[in-house]
């Protein structure tokens, strides 16, 4: 099956949010192996495993550029390459602050106030990347269902491959797949002192990872960690 490739925000190894997002995912993206998986009152093993079934498959992470598969004539050595020489020239993104948030039927961890740096960030990563993308399939986009998404969505699934880029896109690093608002309401209640220490700390984003999938039933993995040194 066809690797795919994306540029994730991960936190750094070993971090207070790194360390939280390894337990609460059971998945260390880092290592590219199961983590133990951390106990949540009121959910059993079985229910505590489903809540992060399908953002571990992601690991602990905030989308910069969309996973895709490699144009045709490229190698994942050329993106290594690409993604280290924009690492070089991209300043970091001043320090902010994240909460808990309920976006539509699942929580994730979202800045608390807004970033034009982020939102940079995210939109020179869709553009500067865009090159090593295989063309979108009409599988893909079908799987996308354009009949429920804005004509800007539309737009922008046609030309970067993924409605939720530019001016539709919203920093977030998935906490749980889809629930019912009580269970969500549950799982808030239960996630709130686990992150109370952890988001005491201000967030900043100081390096971009380029992540990698086997396969489409794989989980990502780390492939290079490559910190912001650019000015501006």
């Amino acid at each position: 099956m066809t690797a795919r490739y994306a540029i994730y925000y991960i936190p750094g190894r070993n971090t207070a949010l790194e360390e939280f997002g390894r337990a609460w995912l059971g998945w260390d993206v880092w290592q590219a192996e199961p983590a133990p998986l951390a106990p949540l009152p009121g959910f059993d093993a079985a229910a505590r495993d489903a809540l992060v079934r399908t953002p571990r498959q992601y690991g602990f992470h905030a989308t910069l550029k969309p996973p895709m598969a490699l144009a045709p004539g490229l190698a994942v050595d050329d993106l290594l390459a690409a993604a280290g020489r924009f690492a070089a020239r991209t300043a970091p993104v001043p320090a902010l602050d994240l909460h808990l948030s309920t976006l539509g039927n699942f929580l994730a961890l979202t800045p608390a106030q807004p970033s034009p740096a982020l939102n940079a960030l995210a939109a020179d990563c869709v553009a500067a990347f865009d090159a090593f993308r295989e063309a979108l399939q009409p599988a893909d986009r079908a799987r996308r269902k354009p009949e429920s998404l804005t004509a800007r969505q539309c737009e922008y699934l046609d030309r970067w491959g993924y409605p939720w880029v530019m001016a539709e896109f919203r920093f977030h690093m998935t906490l749980s797949g889809a629930a019912s608002p009580d269970i969500l309401a549950r799982l808030r209640d239960g996630l709130a002192p686990m992150l109370e220490p952890v988001l005491r700390e201000p967030f900043r984003i100081d390096a971009i990872a380029v992540a990698g999938q086997p396969a489409r039933n794989d989980a990502f993995r780390v492939l290079e960690y490559l910190p912001l040194t650019g000015d501006a």
